[in-house]
């Protein structure tokens, strides 16, 4: 089997998914390269370079900076005038602000924690959205997420943020440092950006 045939396997099952779907190219930027379609046409492009999968109701959409298996920030992403817009971002007008520790969503985290390990990467910026029913979903995995400058061009908050996790590593080490029984923030965050973790005291 291809890798082409075994990427299109899921979606197979999920036809019974009778609304509209989210098609994209396997290359795109952005979320500029995005279309609604039926799940009619779905059928029709099942042989073209592209996946999909059932639009889902967003409530709400978080980027998650995960390094080493813990969260060094959380944006969440204003949503645009229009919410029926399924592409909330930079491009398309989307603002991201920061998310306090105590605000942070451990379902979430937890997910794109278990997503962004998934992935091999040591750093990715992991785009989650929350649908009616407060289930969180994965979008995308970014592996060059943005961390974008304050106007007087020093380094954002977030950008901080991962800078001071990626030190931590190159002090430390890059052992991925695995959460257990996450009951709150505390559990999740990663050492290098909250002093007083308690692997900061080993």
């Amino acid at each position: 089997m291809t890798g082409m045939q075994a990427s299109r396997q899921p979606y197979l099952r999920d036809l019974a998914h009778r609304g509209d779907w989210v098609v994209r190219p396997f290359h795109h930027s952005r979320g500029l390269d995005l279309d609604v379609v039926s799940r009619e046409n779905v059928r029709d492009m099942l042989n073209g370079e592209w996946y999909a999968r059932p639009l889902i109701d967003k409530q709400a959409e978080v980027r998650v900076y995960v390094v080493g298996c813990r969260v060094a920030a959380v944006a969440n992403k204003t949503p645009p005038s229009d919410r029926t817009q399924v592409a909330w971002n930079h491009a398309l007008g989307c603002e991201f602000t920061n998310a306090k520790w105590g605000s942070w969503s451990l379902s979430c985290c937890d997910r794109a924690i278990e997503a962004a390990s998934m992935s091999g990467l040591d750093y990715a910026a992991v785009d989650m959205m929350q649908d009616q029913d407060g289930k969180w979903w994965v979008i995308e995995i970014n592996s060059a997420g943005s961390l974008p400058r304050n106007d007087d061009g020093s380094p954002s908050y977030r950008a901080r943020c991962v800078a001071d996790a990626l030190a931590w590593h190159y002090k430390k080490g890059w052992d991925h440092i695995w959460p257990l029984d996450s009951t709150n923030w505390r559990d999740v965050i990663h050492p290098g950006v909250w002093s007083n973790h308690p692997l900061n005291q080993q």
